[in-house]
Formats: structure tokens, sequence, C-alpha cells
């Protein structure tokens, strides 16, 4: 420790300049003693390396500001990453050769007791004296000057705060570069033959970046913080995506953001774009509430062609001839066996289809298949199970060639029943049984009807069609859409107006409740929204903020379960189904069609 006399002549001074700084002592003496405590240098690990490693050095009355600490190896000052009164992170600098390490505080310099053993001759080593701009966004170009680069571009690597960047053009004292995406903050880094060379000074990067959430699992609905830099102020510069659905942001400053899982989200990166750029983050894994019943969706998806896909509990099942485009429409499971309805397209014909358990169920035909050139809509539409009998609706065209005419028909354990002669265009869309009864509903002429027992009843007049029926006890329900493109239900013939729908696509009788889901336009964003009516009372599953609409509905006790798909901020549609309100998504590129559900 060092002692400072002063004599009683230039106490005054001293007290002046100083007493902010309390580096003194008075006394009744003749002199005035203030003491600084020297640093020391305990030991540093490890005892040798090579130009660009990282030395910790150990000792005392080190600052805690990196920049106030001086540390030389061998003479030649190096870069101080880290700094504690007690420990020391410094890069061995280009030039380094063996010898001492010191360190300097507040003008004390200590030496350490060992040598340090600088590996490899670092006189050939890179050098970096500077580099231009000091700041940029990614994709800025930065020219690096220095010693001992190499002129050809790739033996060059360098990298931004440990993001490697591209070199476009170098010389022996000249790297032409560009700030990589993802970039932060930090030194910028020469490796040439295996030497390293690190720069003193910081490159800032404006652009966004991402470093972190808070939480990196989670349900729809969950709070997320967003960690980076450079997000600014404005929420109205952002757009926050989870693996393309648009998130809203409830809180920001320039370093995080507060937001919230969105409806549409799946599991993949959560990204950020202002400007112009965007910048990827973490992948988040969207979760999901255990459900202790089973439930069954069925729909189809582009992602390898037009194929048909059904989900057991979230999990896709792959089924149908995957050489062929197949579409599905429904799906009911009895017991084991699931039931889907759908068609397929074999060498230009199209065919009406039911699977069982993934397997084709044969339905005979009247002719072989439609030809799709000529624009045949030829389809099984809608399946239920009765004992051991099996029901399916449908339709094809009069021929194979004559689509302007199709026949409205079921099938039966495969036997086919027709219900109209194609003397005008009909379509059957959904079938029921009860009692020995056979009820299908559809389109004749294009005007909603259902048949009982091949008995038609027309319920509205053209253009209108009916897409489901529900039978409880002696009354008939009915839904579809009216002539005035209006969603709609008929109970027993009379109709029943749901305020703000399009479209019915689904109906459910429950005790004394009939809930119908289909699609109606929103006020505000004139998209199209997922919605359901309880005894005639809308309720939306979605804001508008994005088109969607809902297709299917099952009812287990208290719990309302519907299919349905909505589009993302990329414009992909996603395949989901709501649990009392609350969206689990299936896929991308996807829509569902239908749901079965099924109590353990």
């Amino acid at each position: 420790m060092k002692t400072y006399h002063f004599s009683r002549l230039n106490q005054l001074t001293f007290f002046i300049l100083l007493i902010g700084g309390g580096l003194f002592s008075c006394s009744s003496d003749d002199s005035v003693i203030s003491t600084i405590a020297e640093p020391t240098i305990t030991g540093f690990s490890p005892s040798s390396g090579e130009v660009g490693g990282i030395v910790t050095i150990s000792g005392t009355n080190f600052s805690a500001t990196t920049s106030k600490n001086i540390v030389k190896f061998n003479g030649v000052a190096a870069v101080v990453n880290s700094a504690s009164a007690t420990s020391l992170s410094a890069i061995v600098p280009i030039d380094a050769t063996t010898g001492k390490i010191s360190v300097t505080v507040d003008g004390q310099t200590v030496t350490s007791a060992d040598d340090f053993t600088v590996i490899g001759a670092s006189a050939s080593g890179p050098s970096i004296t500077g580099f231009s701009p000091a700041s940029g966004e990614f994709g800025t170009t930065v020219t690096i000057t220095g010693t001992n680069f190499s002129t050809i571009t790739s033996e060059n690597k360098v990298k931004f705060n440990d993001m490697e960047a591209t070199v476009s053009s170098a010389s022996p004292t000249s790297l032409t570069v560009t700030v990589p995406d993802g970039a932060t903050t930090g030194k910028i880094s020469i490796t040439v033959n295996e030497q390293t060379t690190i720069s003193v000074a910081d490159f800032t990067v404006t652009s966004v970046a991402i470093t972190s959430l808070s939480i990196t699992e989670g349900e729809i609905g969950a709070s997320v913080i967003i960690y980076g830099a450079n997000f600014g102020t404005d929420a109205a510069d952002l757009t926050i995506d989870f693996n393309g659905a648009t998130s809203t942001i409830n809180d920001l400053t320039n370093t995080s953001i507060t937001t919230t899982v969105p409806d549409n989200a799946m599991t993949g990166d959560v990204t950020i774009s202002k400007g112009g750029r965007t910048i990827r983050g973490p992948v988040f894994t969207v979760t999901y509430e255990e459900d202790p019943n089973t439930v069954y969706v069925v729909g189809t998806g582009t992602l390898l062609g037009i194929r048909a896909i059904y989900w057991k509990n979230g999990v896709p099942v792959d089924f149908g001839n995957e050489s062929y485009t197949n579409v599905a429409n429904t799906i009911t499971v009895d017991g084991e066996d699931v039931y889907i309805t759908g068609s397929e397209v074999r060498n230009k014909y199209e065919y009406p289809m039911c699977w069982k358990n993934g397997e084709e169920v044969f339905l005979s035909l009247a002719v072989s298949g439609a030809d799709v050139s000529v624009g045949s809509d030829s389809k099984a539409t809608h399946v239920t199970v009765v004992g051991s009998d099996v029901y399916v609706s449908g339709y094809e065209p009069k021929t194979s060639t004559n689509t302007a005419h199709r026949i409205a028909k079921y099938w039966k354990n495969g036997s086919r029943i027709t219900l109209t002669d194609g003397t005008v265009h009909a379509q059957a869309h959904c079938i029921a049984v009860v009692n020995n009864d056979v009820y299908v509903g559809g389109q004749n002429e294009f005007k909603a009807a259902y048949w009982k027992n091949g008995a038609m009843t027309v319920l509205e007049e053209a253009f209108s069609s009916v897409n489901d029926i529900v039978v409880v006890g002696n009354d008939v329900y009915v839904a579809g859409q009216d002539n005035q493109q209006r969603a709609v239900y008929w109970k027993n013939g009379t109709a029943i107006g749901l305020s703000g729908g399009i479209v019915a696509y689904a109906i459910e009788v429950s005790g004394n409740d009939v809930y119908v889901v289909g699609y109606g336009t929103d006020s505000e964003s004139g998209n199209v929204v997922a919605k359901y009516w309880k005894n005639g009372t809308p309720v939306n599953l979605t804001d508008g903020s994005r088109p969607a609409f809902a297709s299917d509905i099952a009812i287990v006790e208290d719990d309302i379960y519907i299919s349905g798909s909505s589009t993302n901020n990329n414009g992909e549609e996603i395949a989901k189904y709501w649990k009392n309100g609350k969206p689990l998504n299936l896929g991308k590129n996807l829509n569902a069609r239908s749901i079965a559900v099924i109590k353990p």
C-alpha cells in the first residue's frame, strides 16, 4: 500500500480540490495522509493460450468497470470483457508474446508472478485497426481495416458478437462484410489461419433483435414477454407473429414486448417484423389442456397435394390412397370403428368414397365415376351407423359426361338407393336414421329439401339448401341457408332465422337447447366470422380479424366441441376445433370439416 504525504503549505489547495472525493484525512499533525488500495494478482487461468483466447485473472482491488482496468500481456494492451473487484476476463491480444500479465487500476500497476505463454506465432496474425460505420442495421455494409487479412474471402471468418457475417471482398488490409441477421451489439472478431483478433470497440446493431422469451411453452391466451433490443416505443411499427399468427402488443419498451399467444398460434418461431424486415426468435411450443374425451376431427389439406386427413386427439392420421386426390367431408365413430365419407379422383374420374378404419367401403354407382374434365361433382357427404347398418348420403351426375343434373341418393351397406331421377339437379348432403326411418337432407332443383323414406318435403324456394338434419322424437330439425343467403334452421318445416349468419352447416339438439354452427360477417371488419347459435343467440368463436368458419358440432354433457378453420396472418388456413370456445389448432394449409367426440 502506498502512502502519500502533503505539507501543510499544500493542504488548503488539496482540500479544495479533493474534499468531495474524501481522499485524505485531517489531523492536528503537520501532514495529511491518504491511502489508495493497490490491485493484486493472485493467479490467472489458463496459463497458456492462443491469440484471441479468454484468460481469467484473479486478484483483489480491481474496478468493477471494465474500462478502468488496463490489462497487458507482456506490454501489449488487451480487451477486458468483464470485471468485478476480484476477477477480470481478458482476451489475449494480437502481437502478444510470452511474459507477465499486468493490471493497472487508478494509476497503480501490479504484475503477475508467473508468465503467460502465448501459443503460436502471433506476429503473422490478423489485427483490426478500425471499422466503418460504427453502427447499422442487419444488412449494412461494413468496411473493416487492419493487417494480415487473407485476399481469399472465404479464409476470413468475421463475426459480429459471435454471429458469422458474409465477406464480400478482401485485401490484406481491408474486408467488406455485411451485418448478419440476428447480430447483436458487441465486438467484431476476425479469424485467419486459426488466429483471431477482436476489435477494441463495439459495433452497435440498430436492428430489432430477439434474445429470449419469458416462457417458451404455454396455452393460447398465455402472456409472453419477448426480450431483445431496438424494439422502439411505437407498437404500430411492429408485427409480432407466433408461427404466422399475429399477436397483440400489450406493453412495449425498447427492450421488451409483452404479448399474448394468439388464437391461431401453432408451435414454431416467434418473429418480429419492423421496417420491412422480419427477425426470427426462439421456438414457442403451444400446449393444450388434456381432454378426458377422445376427439376425432376430419378434414382436407394441401401440403402433399389434396389429401384427406383425420386427427385423433390432435395427432394426424393419414388414410386413403396417396396416389389419388381425395377429400373428406364427415366422420362418425362407432365403438372402435372410424367411418369417413368424401370423394377421390382416379384417372380423371371422381368417385364418392366411404372409408372404414382407413379402408375403402364399396359404394355401388350408376356410372363408373364422373369425368372431372367436364366439371363433375360426385361425392359421399355424410355417414351414420345404426347397429350393423352403415348409411351414407351423397350424389353423382346423371351420366359420366352429363353433370348439369345430379342425382341425390344414399347407400345402405353399400347398396345404392336413389332419391331423384336426374330430371332436375339434386344433391343429398346429410342423413339421419331414427326408428328405421331414413331422413336425408339436401337440395332439389336448387331448393332446400329433405326426404323421409324417399318422400320429399320442400322447405324453401330456390336458391336454398339443407346442410344437416337431426331428428328428436317427432321433431325434425334442419340447418342450412335460405333463398336470401342467410343462415337458418327449420323445425318441422318452420324457418327460424339466425342473427348475423350467412350459412348454417350443422345442427345439434341437447335437451331443450338447439345449437347451430356456421359463419357470418363481422360488422366491423367485414371478414367472415366462425360462430354458433344457442337457441338463436349468436356466439362468435373468432374476432373478425381474419376469415374463419365453423363446420360441425358435438356436445358431450356440458362440453361443446365445434370444428372449423381460420386464416392466419400469412393467409394460411388453420384446421382447428374449439372446446367451449377455446381453440385447439391442428395444422396449417388444412381445414376441419367434421368432428366426433367419444366419452371414455
